[in-house]
């Protein structure tokens, strides 16, 4: 690789989904991250398979994170 590349996904989905799209995106992300790119991930609040944010996640605008080395804003559905 020349250079790092600035990726920006976004999403409805994304860990701690346990499953569809949300183990698929973090795995692309993260291992995008890991071979050196800045990856961002803008999504959504987890709440499969209850259908109810978690409760960490809950009256929240927004949350920031840093996961496994990818940079992620969380936003209310």
């Amino acid at each position: 690789m020349t250079h790092a590349l600035r990726i920006l996904i976004v999403g409805q989905n994304y860990a701690p989904e346990p499953v569809g799209i949300g183990p698929c995106t973090a795995g692309m992300a993260e291992m995008l991250a890991g071979a050196g790119h800045q990856v961002r991930v803008v999504c959504g609040t987890p709440s499969y398979p209850q259908w109810k944010v978690l409760p960490r996640y809950r009256g929240l605008r927004f949350r920031r994170a840093i996961e496994n080395g990818v940079r992620i804003v969380r936003l209310p559905h």
